[in-house]
């Protein structure tokens, strides 16, 4: 277990909520720094092991990166499960969490020169390691959504609504666990998205 895990695992396992909620603010601040300061480091290191062999020191430092991100992520998600106020305020979170999983890398399918090309698109994309760190981070946020604001349930409807109509499978996944998990069996918007979800091959 990297020290990075250590260190998030014994903070929110081991920590009391008393202690946690007055440092919630810093605590998402640094981790959303984390996450955004090391998007997409995996991508530049395949990108350049491809054309250039002698970048290997690079691609180790960005495994270490992307580790690391992970890592955040999955702490995000951990936070969320602990303190659910402090993901649900600002729904920019649980946003920027979709669209993470929403990405679709393109690299493979593509020749040399359309790789370079398109290399600030692909920089921008999550690699599939990273993408189950998001896919975790989900679900284990999601009971904090089970009490929102009326204005923050509607976002989070258009959100999943938007997320069915993927062609990430396991997005539109996580987007019926939410559906079915978070709202009432009552709740007219979230049962029909599970109805148009039921025709999904």
């Amino acid at each position: 277990m990297a020290i990075a895990d250590v260190c998030f695992f014994f903070a929110f396992f081991s920590c009391p909520e008393s202690r946690l909620s007055p440092i919630s603010p810093v605590l998402i601040s640094g981790l959303m720094k984390i996450i955004n300061d090391t998007q997409g480091v995996s991508k530049s290191c395949f990108f350049f092991t491809v054309d250039c062999i002698h970048h290997r020191h690079f691609c180790f430092s960005s495994f270490q990166e992307s580790k690391l991100r992970g890592s955040a992520l999955v702490a995000l998600g951990k936070l969320g499960q602990k303190l659910p106020e402090a993901v649900t305020k600002d729904m920019a979170i649980i946003q920027m969490l979709f669209n993470a999983m929403a990405t679709v890398s393109l690299f493979f399918t593509q020749s040399t020169e359309e790789r370079k090309f398109r290399l600030n698109k692909i920089l921008s994309q999550e690699e599939p390691e990273t993408r189950m760190a998001v896919q975790e981070a989900l679900s284990i946020m999601l009971p904090a959504f089970k009490h929102l604001s009326s204005s923050n349930a509607a976002i989070l409807e258009a959100l999943l609504a938007t997320s069915l109509e993927s062609q990430q499978h396991l997005l539109r996944l996580i987007a019926v666990q939410y559906a079915g998990g978070i709202f009432h069996s009552t709740h007219v918007t979230s049962r029909y998205l599970l109805l148009l979800a039921a025709g999904d091959p």
